[in-house]
């Protein structure tokens, strides 16, 4: 099934797997089919499952206390590592520089433009 709500970087919508076991298996399937490895995860915005390429996978969850400029809350990384793997991702995606910084109420880090 494809994804009403979330996109892959080329604007086709994300398939979308209703487990953790489907989205493993699929993760499975495509890592052997291409030579790549691929994980699932569970998405913020939609909490269905999908799967993407290994190296860009970043562990986070919504901040319960924090919230963006678009009032929806911030993602929260699990570590300085992974977070500063995001915004190199993104910014090699997108050209947008953001930095890293330690969430005052959680534990864990935020993305900002500086």
């Amino acid at each position: 099934m494809k994804s009403l709500t979330c996109f892959r970087k080329d604007g086709e919508p994300k398939t979308v797997y209703s487990t953790q076991a489907a989205a493993q298996e699929a993760a499975k399937y495509v890592s052997q089919e291409n030579d790549k490895s691929f994980s699932a995860y569970q998405c913020n915005t939609c909490n269905e499952w999908h799967i993407c390429p290994s190296d860009k996978q970043t562990p986070n969850r919504p901040c319960s206390h924090c919230t963006g400029g678009d009032g929806k809350p911030k993602s929260l990384y699990e570590t300085y590592d992974g977070a500063k793997r995001r915004a190199n991702i993104i910014y090699h995606e997108r050209g947008i520089r953001l930095d890293v910084y330690e969430c005052r109420y959680s534990s864990g880090f935020h993305l900002t433009k500086g």
